[in-house]
């Protein structure tokens, strides 16, 4: 995923929100084929997170394997349920 996009994917998930969660670092890293914490860095780096954020979630729970999985469990879920 370029800047471009995946500043987009940001904004998208972000737009009206207060906090950027564990969930959207998963959900796009998972977009990217990259991992939440590459996905963190990469936002700090472009000054759209803050410097720092990655090390908030070491500090407060990291992301674990078992979120990773039950994202991306839930993610596979929705793309198979039948459209309403």
């Amino acid at each position: 995923m370029d800047d471009s996009t995946l500043t987009a994917a940001f904004r998208a998930h972000t737009v009206g929100q207060t906090m950027f969660t564990r969930r959207m670092a998963i959900t796009i890293g998972l977009a990217a084929g990259q991992s939440p914490r590459q996905i963190v860095l990469r936002l700090e780096g472009l000054g759209l997170l803050r410097r720092g954020s990655w090390d908030w979630f070491v500090h407060n729970g990291g992301i674990t394997r078992d979120q990773v999985a039950e994202v991306a469990a839930e993610i596979r879920a929705c793309a198979k349920a039948p459209p309403r």
